[in-house]
């Protein structure tokens, strides 16, 4: 397995303010401008992957080496790219 730190992060403002129904704090920008630069220093992301080969391509699953099943209608229309 291979791991990442030091993972870069920047959020985009009215993003946020919209998924996290911030809106009614919109006359209170600055403040929440604040926090979410509070945040930057207190979140230290990190993510852990292994590479692992693809055996076969069923519809929208993925059967990976080992026999695990990843099943993903996002990622349906290109099957034909993971058969390369």
């Amino acid at each position: 397995m291979k791991a990442f730190s030091n993972i870069p992060l920047q959020y985009d403002v009215e993003e946020l303010m919209r998924f996290c129904h911030l809106e009614v704090f919109r006359d209170r920008i600055k403040e929440v401008e604040a926090v979410i630069e509070e945040s930057y220093r207190l979140i230290d992301p990190k993510a852990v992957y292994k590479t692992v080969k693809i055996s076969e391509v069923k519809g929208n699953l993925l059967v990976l080496e080992g026999g695990s099943v990843f099943e993903s209608k996002l990622l349906f229309p290109y099957r034909n790219f993971f058969l390369h």
